[in-house]
């Protein structure tokens, strides 16, 4: 076979660039497609404001977690009943007569009596 033969061959099933200009735009509309049902989708499904009440109220009433708005104002309202509970005198059951005092108090009075175990001969409970 002569050289001229030898390159005039070329593979004659190639692919035609249009068929390659039709699978980019399929694939093009495909992505749109998509897009637009995962955002009807997510619209659909998005809470429905119900009877009057917020989606999100203060007071979560209907169940659920509990977000937290103001982590800093939380923190120091639990910072504030726990000083509270320290400070003061109060029932912690007062069905089985349980009640808890200010802690200033409760170390004095370990202080004056001592543990409250009977081998080391502390107070009594």
């Amino acid at each position: 076979m002569s050289r001229a033969q030898k390159t005039a061959d070329y593979e004659k099933t190639d692919v035609q660039p249009r068929h390659i200009l039709l699978a980019g735009l399929s694939l093009f509309v495909f992505v749109l497609l998509s897009i637009a049902v995962i955002s009807g989708a997510l619209y659909w499904l998005q809470p429905q404001n119900r009877a009057g009440y917020p989606v999100f109220a203060g007071e979560q009433d209907r169940g659920g977690p509990r977000l937290e708005v103001d982590p800093s104002a939380d923190r120091a309202e639990l910072q504030r009943s726990a000083a509270a509970r320290l400070e003061t005198y109060g029932w912690t059951d007062k069905a089985l007569g349980r009640a808890h005092i200010p802690i200033e108090r409760a170390m004095a009075l370990l202080a004056e009596q001592g543990w409250p175990d009977k081998e080391n001969g502390g107070a009594s409970p």
